[in-house]
């Protein structure tokens, strides 16, 4: 029930948006940055939380109406945007949708050629997405440098504590030979000097 009051929600947080979005930039241009963030991270959380497919069809459907009206309103980059994001986000829930919509892959894709879409638009949807991908290639790639950083500075630091631990071992050692030789030669002296004085003694 709490997943359905979210996605209803969600719902109308995109619809409410687009609407908003649609008073404030009609037969305006905007860039990449006018797609809502908002409404696309409420579509990326509805989307996790679906259970049936009926939420999914309504959040890709509302999603849909978003891109066609970028489009009405002359934001063809916009509008390419938010569908590659859209297309990104479904691509990262589908093995959870495909528990109950095996077919969410050939759904969307038919939901989208369903918009009749200009040759020039899906060329330019292509590269929003192709972008999309190489940014989620560069931050895995700083994620892995991040790891291999850290996984190096541990074991410089492995190394240099059991280097600094063979020193002190070393030094242990060291004082510990000292220690006895110091005795050795204090037992030394104590056992002349009692020859010495039984010497004396006869």
């Amino acid at each position: 029930m709490k997943k359905l009051l979210l996605m209803i929600a969600a719902v109308a947080a995109l619809s409410f948006t687009a609407c908003d979005n649609a008073a404030q930039n009609d037969n305006a241009a905007a860039n990449t940055d006018s797609v809502p963030a908002f409404a696309v991270e409420q579509f990326d959380q509805a989307l996790a939380a679906a259970t049936d497919s009926a939420g999914v069809d309504s959040l890709i459907t509302t999603a849909n109406a978003e891109v066609q009206r970028l489009i009405e309103a002359g934001d063809n980059e916009g509008a390419a945007n938010l569908l590659a994001q859209v297309k990104e986000i479904v691509a990262k829930n589908a093995d959870k949708i495909k528990a109950f919509m095996p077919g969410i892959t050939e759904y969307v894709n038919q939901k989208i050629d369903a918009m009749n879409l200009s040759p020039e638009f899906k060329a330019l949807a292509d590269s929003a997405s192709s972008k999309l991908a190489a940014k989620a290639v560069e931050t895995v790639d700083g994620a892995k440098e991040a790891v291999e950083g850290a996984k190096d500075a541990v074991e410089g630091a492995g190394k240099a504590a059991v280097e600094e631990g063979k020193a002190k071992v070393e030094e242990g050692k060291k004082a510990l030979k000292e220690a006895a030789n110091k005795e050795v030669d204090k037992q030394v002296d104590k056992a002349a000097g009692a020859v010495k004085d039984a010497l004396k003694g006869k």
